[in-house]
């Protein structure tokens, strides 16, 4: 009797600490939706408008628009989202933000489970509050940025959950999920493509048919949606979606670029990167295909992060919302027990916070919520001189330096197998 009573205990403990995790993420977000003012939005938040308004009107916004140069998935999600504003009378900002609310639950839940099966991270709920729930960063990406780089988050996590399963039991439908769910994170924001290497690690068991339907899950989903919207207007496609698309020289060595007056520079770098990474991939893809035939989570975790870390911080292009695509990351390597990367976590933790709360209090391009939601008018002069692209650049160069010493101490974690 003892027993069955302490299972009960036990399994509604962990039902109502992930209940009271929802119910503050759902208040803390829902403050946010119901008292920044639109004066506050981003230009990306306010630009679903105009895109919505394309499909009232019957126009294509690939060709209308300068504002999606993405695969289609994101422009499906604006399309339903505009839907359900008109049947319920909500405004589509709104409807977009509680969408991203749903899918951060769903990630907050994805930490969990993966921390704890393996990861080994133990009790981690007050982590979980402090460091997602009420982390500013995911608060003003996602309710004042308005862009989509949430989704890509989940479908990455979904993937590295599977892999993780995948690694540990060898499991072939595990693979396949895998497969599916880096296909639908490429379909929402072509990056995630850096993680296709990561789909030849112990394939050797695998058949070719196997191997073949994994192809087809991985490439198939945005292969079939570029293939339907290419169709319809082919010059449009290749211009604003297939080619890069980048915006430069306000972080890195792009911005350091164009500090030094060397803005003609960035493309020949651009050039530089995208061929190093290219053959960077190839490289990994063989190497984890042919010699490494086991890895342990832990370090599975590291080499996803240092795949998804370097596009932002050694790429030329840069957008405060990317930080998105490797931050759960980053802190389930917090969690993890066995990955001693706690100091450093939190020096970042902290810049970053600080970083993102100057850029999003003041410039307006981001809302400068300080300025248009409390009516600050005296930081227009403060905001318009840390708007310049070198005041940009240097006000983001402490996030800079900590990225590179996160990318050099995975480098450093992994450095048993790569003298393999």
């Amino acid at each position: 009797m003892n027993i069955n009573q302490n299972q009960i205990i036990n399994w509604l403990n962990k039902k109502w600490y992930f209940l009271y995790i929802i119910i503050i993420t759902v208040i803390s977000r829902g403050l946010v939706i119901l008292f920044l003012p639109q004066s506050s939005f981003s230009y990306d938040l306010k630009t679903w408008n105009i895109v919505s308004k394309c499909f009232t009107l019957g126009q294509n916004p690939y060709i209308s628009t300068k504002y999606v140069n993405w695969p289609p998935f994101w422009m499906q999600i604006i399309f339903i989202c505009n839907q359900l504003s008109k049947f319920l009378n909500i405004p589509l900002d709104v409807i977009i933000r509680i969408f991203f609310l749903v899918i951060e639950v769903i990630c907050i839940y994805l930490i969990i489970k993966i921390s704890k099966k393996y990861l080994n991270s133990g009790k981690i709920a007050h982590l979980i509050i402090i460091i997602v729930v009420l982390n500013p960063i995911f608060i003003i990406l996602n309710y004042q940025h308005g862009q989509f780089d949430v989704v890509v988050s989940l479908w990455v996590l979904l993937f590295l959950y599977f892999l993780m399963e995948y690694n540990e039991s060898n499991g072939t439908i595990s693979w396949l999920f895998a497969c599916l769910s880096l296909g639908i994170a490429i379909l929402t924001k072509t990056i995630p493509f850096v993680l296709l290497p990561f789909l030849f690690y112990k394939t050797y068991k695998l058949n070719k048919r196997i191997k073949l339907l994994g192809l087809l899950l991985s490439i198939g989903p945005t292969a079939l949606g570029m293939s339907i919207i290419f169709a319809l207007s082919p010059e449009h496609i290749f211009k604003k979606v297939i080619l890069p698309n980048a915006v430069c020289g306000y972080f890195g060595i792009s911005g350091f670029l164009r500090a030094v007056n060397l803005d003609g520079l960035i493309p020949l770098y651009s050039k530089i990167f995208t061929m190093l990474l290219f053959i960077f991939l190839i490289w990994i893809s063989i190497f984890l295909y042919k010699y490494l035939y086991n890895i342990d989570n832990n370090h599975l975790l590291v080499l996803v992060f240092l795949h998804l870390i370097i596009i932002p911080i050694l790429g030329p292009a840069y957008g405060p919302q990317y930080i998105y695509w490797y931050l759960y990351i980053l802190i389930l390597i917090y969690f993890s027990k066995k990955l001693q990367w706690k100091k450093l976590f939190i020096i970042y933790y902290v810049t970053a916070i600080i970083t993102y709360l100057i850029e999003y209090s003041l410039f307006p391009s981001h809302g400068a919520f300080l300025i248009n939601a409390f009516n600050l008018k005296n930081l227009n002069i403060l905001s318009n001189k840390l708007y310049s692209n070198d005041a940009q650049t240097l006000l983001r160069l402490p996030l800079l330096f900590l990225s590179l010493l996160l990318i050099f101490k995975g480098l450093n974690t992994l450095k048993y197998i790569l003298k393999k």
